[in-house]
């Protein structure tokens, strides 16, 4: 075969809206942050600011545990992945700890039971 004889089957095919998450072009950012940071629920402020820096799955930084941050050697340990944490993430951190108050295991716990995790709502 000297060509793809399905080179152009997409004019052929129905065009689905996409289900991506939304995103904002990288001039967008530092506006971002400044609104991530200038938000009243600081905790929240934080979760977001987190996983702009960390990129974890959300429900992996929703259910991370203070037991997988190593503070000595700036790593998250977290199931299968190693994570660095740079200067600013563990101030972020320090600040979440002193936030938090409730002696949970969670970053984030639950509102209603401090040994679970947030919801994802």
């Amino acid at each position: 075969i000297n060509h793809n004889p399905l080179q152009n089957i997409r004019i052929f095919l129905e065009q689905k809206p996409s289900n991506r998450l939304k995103h904002i072009d990288i001039h967008e950012l530092p506006d971002l942050i400044a609104c991530i940071r200038d938000y009243s629920q600081r905790s929240a402020a934080i979760a977001l600011e987190l996983l702009i820096h960390l990129f974890p799955r959300p429900i992996d930084l929703r259910t991370a545990k203070w037991v997988q941050f190593d503070f000595e050697n700036d790593i998250w340990t977290n199931v299968v992945h190693v994570v660095p944490l740079s200067t600013h993430v563990k101030q972020l951190l320090s600040e979440l700890k002193e936030l938090s108050g409730s002696g949970s295991e969670y970053l984030f716990p639950s509102n209603k039971n401090i040994y679970k995790s947030m919801s994802d709502g």
